[in-house]
């Protein structure tokens, strides 16, 4: 398998066995632990670093490079200063894991490692709000605050502790996830057996038969609670296809419009539009924001009876339309580039550039305009960076060099 992008499937829990309440409930717990341990590692990295005395180290480290840079930086001859503070080193890795493992004392020790890889990563990837910054500085800085978990949080699996089983046309998935300590023997683990189900998703089910013959690489995934219900979220890793030749001098240009959606130029002078004019938006955006204006109007004058029942009641409607607008981004942009990398491989093309808006030019493109009505606040915004998100991830696969632009 060829280190191509991840990708995910969301797969509802329809069947828990005959013990429903006592799984879902085990479940439960085991997420509120996750919450647990997320925050005790971000708890225990403060207190590392505090004993090591980084957030000083910091302030003087900056202090002598701004003294550099006006010095006249490389052209005083002086070497560039240096911080000597990382983010993550063996010491605190190893400090976080024994917290982690005190914290999550119910739960199996391969889940805890996939979380405690994330959090470091995030750590270390994490970008500051402002500022050029790591996000990680900011935070030993004061000038951000440490993050912090507020609701239960996935609990991760992957192919060590789980398996996925096909009985005929069922499709379970066996997983090892929490932990029974015992008094001088190894702990046990349950495992659990539930079965799945992608609904009248065709290609849901075809993911599953890929998986299953190992077509397809299952990577570390995630058991999650969302709205009442409990699905997993598969992931997976397709092999590398077969990529056609490019000529890498030939360049794409990618365009958000003010007065259509997106315009893909080629050289030659000629120009694709990938979704057509994009006139379905507008309609769209003017729909869900009466929706929402009149929701509220519904619940400023209804009759007492109806009221004081809690902020999610009343907004339950509210994020009901904020998903079905989420989901038209989501769909529209995997349309969008989807086609583009197409068109550029039919073309030869090896290089794209996207012009990501931002700020006020973002405000005057087609897509974040078009349909709003005058002297109503929405926010019915696009989402340009999810669009060079998923530009990356098909131009990685189709070997098309990607440059995104912000303007």
């Amino acid at each position: 398998m060829s280190d191509t992008a991840v990708r995910a499937w969301k797969f509802q829990v329809v069947d828990f066995g005959p013990n429903r309440k006592e799984v879902a409930a085990r479940w439960k717990h085991l997420a509120e632990q996750c919450q647990r341990v997320t925050n005790a590692a971000w708890r225990q990295w403060i207190v590392e670093h505090t004993k090591q005395d980084a957030p000083n180290k910091l302030r003087q480290f900056y202090e002598e490079l701004r003294q550099w840079h006006d010095a006249g930086g490389k052209k005083s001859g002086q070497p560039k200063p240096e911080s000597g503070v990382k983010c993550m080193t063996p010491a605190i890795s190893k400090a976080i894991y024994t917290a982690a493992c005190q914290t999550a004392e119910d739960m199996n020790l391969r889940p805890v490692t996939l979380l405690l890889q994330l959090v470091k990563q995030n750590m270390t990837k994490r970008k500051s709000a402002s500022g050029n910054q790591p996000g990680w500085c900011n935070i030993l800085l004061d000038r951000e605050s440490m993050p912090s978990c507020t609701r239960p949080q996935p609990i991760p699996f992957d192919k060590r502790n789980a398996e996925l089983l096909k009985d005929g046309d069922t499709w379970k998935m066996s997983m090892r996830i929490d932990r029974i300590p015992r008094d001088g023997k190894p702990a046990l683990s349950t495992r659990d057996t539930v079965t799945i189900t992608a609904g009248k998703k065709r290609s849901g089910y075809a993911i599953l038969e890929r998986v299953y013959s190992g077509e397809y690489d299952f990577c570390g995934s995630t058991l999650q609670f969302d709205r009442g219900k409990w699905y997993v979220s598969l992931c997976f890793r397709r092999p590398q296809r077969e990529r056609v030749e490019l000529d890498a001098e030939a360049t794409a240009h990618l365009l958000p419009c003010r007065t259509e959606a997106f315009r893909l130029w080629v050289p030659g002078g000629d120009f694709y539009r990938p979704i057509g004019d994009g006139r379905f938006v507008g309609p769209q955006r003017r729909n869900l924001i009466r929706q929402r204006t009149s929701r509220n109007a519904h619940y400023t004058h209804a009759g007492s009876s109806m009221k004081g029942h809690g902020r999610d009641r009343a907004r339950a409607g509210h994020k009901k339309l904020q998903r079905r607008w989420l989901h038209l981004n989501r769909t529209t942009n995997h349309t969008l580039t989807k086609r583009v990398v197409q068109t550029c491989e039919r073309l030869g093309i090896g290089k794209l550039v996207y012009y990501q808006p931002t700020g006020k030019a973002a405000a005057t493109r087609y897509m974040e305009a078009e349909g709003k009505l005058p002297n109503v606040r929405d926010a019915t915004g696009w989402q340009w960076f999810q669009v060079g998100t998923m530009l990356a991830q098909k131009c990685q696969e189709s070997g098309v060099e990607l440059e995104i632009v912000k303007c």
